[in-house]
Order: structure tokens, then C-alpha cells, then sequence
């Protein structure tokens, strides 16, 4: 059994700084089409973000983002789930990323709900400052097709800046 955990933690240290919190902030753009025409509720963002990185080639991530809103909107969030395939650049401190978002979107105004499923694709690029630390800059576009019977949802999309901070599991995973 101690062989077991032995070789379970060795392979934990090899994976040392993969995981990772991110915190940032963006600006984005939903759009619901009505009888008169799209309207477009726009406003600044934040957004949490909990991921883990695969190798020098991917990410999984979950994230929680929070829409500021006009007062006719009582609630703009969403909450995803994505993979990014990453492309290194220049000794691994740039990174080009883009893959596959899922997830629910929650938007409600005083009369109606346009909350549903979204998917969608996202870009951009990372920077390493340091092992611990690195620079985010993307872009995502989530669709959904969300309607009641005056008003369809058709998108969502958010550009935005973001810091990611790693952190060494093994510190919390000690073998005595």
C-alpha cells in the first residue's frame, strides 16, 4: 500500500502547477431578438475560472461569469465548461489557445426568462510571467436558442482579460 501512495504522489509532483484559479474581467454583449428588432444588453463582466492543464498541449476549465445588467434585468450569468487546445510559442512563455464551451446561461428580465443551455468556441492567447502566474486574453462567442413567445436569445459574446494563478497540489498532499 505505501509503494501505492509512493508512486501515486511521485506522479502527483510531475504534474506540480497544473492546476490553477483565474480571476478577470471583460466586457460583455447579449443579444435577443423581439418583434421590434435585436436588442443588444451590453456591460462589464467578471469572471472566476478553475482549470487544470494537460501537458503543454491542453486545458479543462470550469468558470463562473458575472454580467453587469440594466435595470430591466434582474439576472445575466453564465456558467461553463471548456476544453482549449493550446499551440506553444517562443520557449512556452506564449500560448495560443481555442476549443470547444458548454454551459448554461441565466438571464431573466421582470417579465420573461431566457435561460438555457449555450455552446460555443473560444480564442485567445496566454502569457507566462512565471511558474505560477500568467497573463490571459480571449475572446468567447456562446450560442443559444433560448425563446419565449415575444423574445428569442440568440448570443452571448465577451472579450476579456484575465490573470491565472497555479498552484503546487502537492504542498497539501503530503506522504509521511
Amino acid at each position: 500500500m505505501k509503494k501505492i501512495v509512493l508512486v501515486v504522489l511521485m506522479t502527483l509532483q510531475l504534474s506540480a502547477y497544473d492546476d490553477y484559479i483565474g480571476l478577470g474581467g471583460g466586457y460583455s454583449t447579449f443579444n435577443v431578438n423581439t418583434p421590434s428588432g435585436d436588442i443588444d444588453n451590453n456591460g462589464a463582466s467578471a469572471t472566476i475560472d478553475f482549470g487544470h492543464k494537460y501537458g503543454k498541449y491542453g486545458r479543462f476549465h470550469a468558470s463562473a461569469t458575472y454580467v453587469s445588467h440594466e435595470d430591466n434585468i434582474t439576472k445575466a450569468n453564465s456558467y461553463s465548461v471548456g476544453y482549449d487546445f493550446l499551440v506553444p510559442l517562443f520557449d512556452d512563455t506564449f500560448e495560443l489557445y481555442a476549443g470547444p464551451v458548454i454551459g448554461y446561461t441565466s438571464y431573466e428580465e421582470r417579465d420573461f426568462s431566457l435561460s438555457g443551455f449555450h455552446y460555443g468556441a473560444e480564442a485567445g492567447v496566454l502569457f507566462s510571467l512565471s511558474d505560477t502566474i500568467e497573463l490571459e486574453a480571449g475572446y468567447n462567442f456562446l450560442n443559444q436558442e433560448k425563446s419565449t413567445a415575444t423574445h428569442i436569445a440568440k448570443n452571448t459574446q465577451r472579450a476579456y482579460f484575465q490573470v491565472n494563478f497555479f498552484f503546487d497540489k502537492t504542498k497539501y498532499l503530503k506522504y509521511e
